[in-house]
Order: structure tokens, then C-alpha cells, then sequence
């Protein structure tokens, strides 16, 4: 589902922004724009910094004369960026400068694709104490929203449950102690956007703070609350290669004696049957969801071959489905066509067993008709355990 930009980050980075550090694992590569907003990627997927040829608020250095105030919702007379010293005043009451300069927003890139969207985040930590996040956010409402182009934000709902384009910062003193501000005008070119790649550029982004329900992210304006402002700042992230065959089949051609070991999600026992369901998380954006069903429709242990009439499903007794969700939501469905199914043990509170030499094709499930794919993919499990007293609570 939608939700908040992932906070966890920005708390880790609270904790050592007053020390000058990075997080564990953190490096400092990001983003910066160049003059025509493209981006150079270095051979780690990190950004190689350019150079918009715009003033850097950042390296203003002390704040202009006459400035002492921090910029308000209110203050629709006076640009932020002229605020652009991390004024003291402003850090203190906003929790944030009031203008970031192209090469900004450096640290922790990260992007996560799901099936309800694509975010960008990433960190920025010049004003120690203080620390902020930047999500840019696509969350299509529905297959027929445009990921790619340029949007002018003033036309979307400035509330973060309904947007489907949303410019997002985060500011925090602490890791519990935050404000969030919400683009109400400018503009989000995004160039490049897939399961691996984003890349796009802000421009003249005018944020104002804003109050979002944690659980409906229902959102509303902070009376007399700060502005922010983003002049100019392009983002970049992925752009490693892509295996052909997770684009295509949505799994690998053979899964590991560790695979489906992330979680153990259910195991039912009803009136038709014996069911044990595991899913091996991504991870990496753009790596699809892989889920792994173990079907009894006999009582009993033993050695099972899942070959003749046990693929001949819905009709068979045992067999195995991989189930496989690529980030947009469409699903490939593998079931069992040869190898063996081990059962050790099975009960109304446990299967236990293991797969050996199986192999699965992709098959299309209509309602209790199972037809394989014609010149479809297929994988295999030569070897895994599995045992649902793993089953994480």
C-alpha cells in the first residue's frame, strides 16, 4: 500500500549527523545535476556530481542580511531561496534550510519499486543536527497514469493519499522529532522510469508543511507553517544491467537449497486439503516477489513423483507452484511438471518435507483449468527443505 516515505533512514542519519559521519554502510555518492539535467552514472550505480551552473544555496555560506526569519506558508511574497545560509533561525524552527541548491541531497540514494509504485529517497546532512529526506514518489492510481513526461505539480491533489506524483521532504532534529513538507507548485520532469531505473529533474518546487496521518495519510496544511523551496535538482538511481531473463520469465532458470527461506508465511489445513506457502523477498528494486506452494490433497508421508497424472492438475494429489509478482503487478504462475515432493511429516499443525529434481512451467490457471504456456519459461528446484514449523509469527 501507499505510505510514508521510509523514515528509517532518516533516523539512522540523525544519529550521527551531529557527529559528521555516514550511517553503517552508508556512502556518500548521490545525485547532482548537470546543465541539461542528464546524469552520469559511475560504474557502482552511484551518480557522478555535476554541476547546473545555478547559485548553490548551499555554499552561500552566512545568510543574507535583513534574513533572520524563517520562510512561512504565508510568506507568499518572499522566495525561500534568498533564505539559502542555513539560517540558524530557520534550522531551529523548521528543521530544514529553506533552499536546496542543485548538489544537495547526496546521501543514501536508495528506490524501491512495489506493486502500488516506484520512490526515489535520498538524504541530506549539511545542517548537523538536522537532517532531511527527499522522496519522489510515483503511485499510479491506475495502468493508464503516464510515468514519464513532465508534470506540473500545482495540478496534483495536495494530499499525499491521492497524488500519484508527490515531491516529499522530510526534515528531522531527532528520529522521532520531524515535519513534513509537500510540494505545492513546480515542476517534476521524470525522464527514465523502470523496475531498475529512475531519473528526473525538480524544478522551481515550492513545498509547504504539512501534517500526514501516519495510518490514512490523510494530509493537511500547518497554518503559518515553513516553505521550501527546490530551484533546480536533478536525480538518478540504478541503470545497472538488467538480466533478460527475470524481465522475461520473472524468475531464475534454477532456485538455490536457500531460496523461499525469507519468510514462512502459512500453513493451513482445511476440508480439501494440506497447504504450505513461503515467499523469498526481493532484494533489489525490480526484482519480483517469488512465492512457493506446497498442494496435499492426500493424507500421508512418503516419496511423491510429480510426474504422469500428478500433472495432470486440478485433478492431481501433489504438486508445486511458484508463484512470480514483477513490480507492476502482473504475475506468472509455475507449476509442477517432473522431480519428486519428500513429505517427512505432515499433520494439522506441520508439513515437513523437501523438493528434489523438480522442474516447473509456466502454466495459466483459469478457474480450475491449468493450460502450460506454449514456448513459456520454465525453472527448477533441484534440492530445498522446507518446514512450516519455520513459520514466521
Amino acid at each position: 500500500m501507499r505510505h510514508l516515505a521510509r523514515t528509517t533512514a532518516l533516523a539512522a542519519l540523525l544519529l550521527v549527523a551531529a557527529c559528521g559521519g555516514n550511517p553503517p554502510g552508508a556512502a556518500d555518492s548521490g545525485t547532482a545535476g548537470s546543465a541539461d539535467g542528464s546524469q552520469a552514472g559511475s560504474p557502482d550505480g552511484s551518480v557522478v556530481a555535476g554541476d547546473t551552473g545555478l547559485p548553490n544555496p548551499a555554499d552561500a555560506g552566512e545568510p543574507p542580511a535583513g534574513d533572520t526569519g524563517p520562510s512561512t506558508a504565508e510568506d507568499a511574497g518572499t522566495s525561500a531561496s534568498a533564505d539559502a545560509g542555513a539560517d540558524p533561525n530557520q534550522l531551529e524552527h523548521c528543521y530544514s534550510r529553506a533552499s536546496f541548491g542543485s548538489n544537495t541531497f547526496t546521501t543514501d540514494p536508495n528506490y524501491v519499486v512495489d506493486q502500488d509504485g516506484y520512490e526515489y529517497t535520498v538524504n541530506e546532512k549539511a545542517d548537523a543536527p538536522y537532517a532531511q529526506m527527499l522522496s519522489v514518489a510515483l503511485w499510479p492510481l491506475s495502468a493508464s497514469t503516464p510515468l514519464k513526461g513532465t508534470f506540473d505539480l500545482a495540478q496534483e491533489p495536495f494530499d499525499y493519499s491521492k497524488c500519484e506524483r508527490c515531491v516529499l521532504v522530510i526534515a528531522g532534529k531527532t528520529a522521532t522529532d520531524q515535519k513534513h513538507y509537500l510540494a505545492q507548485q513546480g515542476t517534476l520532469a521524470v525522464s527514465e522510469v523502470t523496475a531498475g531505473t529512475i531519473a528526473g529533474t525538480l524544478a522551481n518546487v515550492r513545498l509547504a508543511q504539512v501534517n500526514i496521518d501516519e495510518t490514512t495519510l490523510a494530509t493537511s496544511l500547518v497554518p503559518g507553517g515553513c516553505t521550501l523551496e527546490i530551484p533546480v535538482l536533478s536525480f538518478s538511481h540504478g541503470g545497472g544491467p538488467v538480466d533478460p531473463r527475470i524481465e522475461k520469465c520473472f524468475l531464475p532458470e534454477t532456485f538455490g537449497s536457500d531460496a523461499f527461506a525469507d519468510f514462512v508465511y502459512d500453513y493451513e489445513v482445511n476440508d480439501s486439503g494440506w497447504f504450505y506457502r513461503a515467499m523469498d523477498l526481493p532484494d533489489a528494486a525490480g526484482i519480483p516477489n517469488l512465492t512457493l506452494f506446497v498442494e496435499v490433497y492426500r493424507e500421508g508421508t512418503g516419496s511423491f513423483p510429480l510426474a504422469g497424472a500428478e500433472t495432470n492438475c486440478p485433478s492431481c494429489y501433489h504438486f508445486v507452484i511458484v508463484e512470480a509478482q514483477a513490480p507492476s503487478g502482473v504475475v506468472k504462475t509455475y507449476v509442477s511438471s517432473g522431480g519428486t515432493l519428500v513429505l517427512t511429516e505432515m499433520s494439522a499443525t506441520a508439513m515437513v518435507g523437501r523438493l528434489e529434481n523438480v522442474t516447473l512451467v509456466e502454466t495459466v490457471l483459469n478457474g480450475s483449468t491449468y493450460t502450460p504456456v506454449s514456448g513459456g519459461c520454465s525453472t527448477s528446484i533441484p534440492s530445498l527443505a522446507f518446514d512450516s514449523k519455520n513459520a514466521t509469527p
